[in-house]
């Protein structure tokens, strides 16, 4: 009785669809705004870095991540993409917003099924329209992907907490790992 009274709107089946595709019309929504930002040449020092280990090695990235702060795990990314598709700055922005758009999709799917559609709009809301969330969506750093980490790291938690399933074991402990490997803050 109580997992249904979290934040469920109503319990109208027509109801239920539209709220969904509500959400994943907000999904795509964001996710075509963010798209419509990494046509600037906008770039900041971190940035340049990023993209300058990019162009290196696997050898000389982990090199050069081990005097730096923050881990490899990115740059390792970055350094795919990269040779998968080439070194425009716009294919390095898309970089970032392929965890924001799984991220959101978290937001429309698992937050949806554990905590109810209010709350996965307002999840999906306050993720799509703060202006950091903006921000950080197309720069080429890691915080897009730790955010995505750490909110799979969440949500497996919560799962454990309800079912303490295997699966959800493996996801925390995958999630909690490679948010570890991409930004010092993730690890804490």
């Amino acid at each position: 009785m109580e997992e249904a009274a979290v934040g469920t709107v109503g319990n109208n089946r027509g109801e239920h669809g539209r709220n969904g595709f509500v959400l994943w019309g907000m999904v795509l929504l964001f996710t075509l705004l963010y798209l419509s930002l990494i046509f600037n040449d906008n770039v900041w020092t971190d940035e340049i870095f990023s993209m300058n280990l990019f162009s290196e090695g696997f050898a000389q990235i982990v090199a050069e991540t081990a005097e730096d702060v923050h881990p490899p795990l990115y740059y390792f990314l970055g350094r795919i993409a990269r040779l998968l598709f080439g070194e425009s700055l716009q294919v390095q922005k898309v970089l970032t917003i392929i965890p924001m758009l799984l991220t959101l999709a978290l937001g429309a799917g698992k937050v949806r099924r554990s905590f109810g559609d209010r709350t996965a709009f307002l999840f999906l809301l306050f993720l799509g329209c703060l202006p950091c969330s903006m921000t950080y969506a197309v720069q080429v750093r890691m915080y897009s992907w730790a955010l995505l980490c750490v909110t799979a790291c969440g949500l497996a938690a919560w799962e454990i907490l309800r079912k303490n399933r295997l699966a959800d074991w493996i996801l925390l402990a995958f999630s909690a790992v490679a948010a570890a490997y991409l930004h010092y803050f993730a690890f804490a």
